[in-house]
């Protein structure tokens, strides 16, 4: 189909949800995790911004990033009725996950949201560093933003 005979997108129309998906197999079971819709993503950034002191600019928690992530990605199937498997109540399971669990779910969403690690990587060099840079490092050096949790 030619670029004139390509439809025109009309926003009053249904249409399929044609959504990529990706089964992730955990210790207690199978998810369908699924690409973000548009208000998925602004629900998300919503949720994980952090105030920052008087007349700054707010900040992005990038472990909250995740946390919601997985809340609005994981669904038990991959058809358009599926419901998701977690509310927003589920917060404290979901940070319970083991590590390897944790790590498969947040590499299937990358992958059907089409963030390959150069994309990732990309994204990352772009986030801003906190204009405090004491402010968001703890007594051991680790970020307290931070996913990964120092080694004993």
């Amino acid at each position: 189909m030619s670029e004139t005979e390509t439809l025109i997108f009309n926003p009053r129309e249904a249409h399929p949800d044609q959504r990529a998906s990706e089964w992730v197999t955990l210790d207690g079971g199978r998810i369908c995790v699924k690409e973000m819709m548009a208000s998925d993503k602004l629900f998300v950034l919503e949720r994980s911004q952090r105030p920052s002191g008087p007349g700054g600019v707010p900040s992005i928690d990038s472990g909250s990033v995740l946390l919601w992530q997985v809340v609005v990605s994981c669904y038990t199937g991959p058809t358009a009725e599926a419901a998701r498997v977690f509310e927003m109540t589920d917060i404290p399971v979901i940070q319970k996950l083991r590590g390897r669990d944790w790590d498969r779910l947040i590499a299937a969403i990358e992958r059907v949201n089409s963030l390959a690690d150069e994309e990732v990587a990309a994204l990352e060099d772009f986030t801003p560093a906190p204009r405090d840079a004491s402010a968001a490092t703890s007594r051991s050096g680790v970020s307290t933003n931070s996913t990964v949790s120092p080694v004993s």
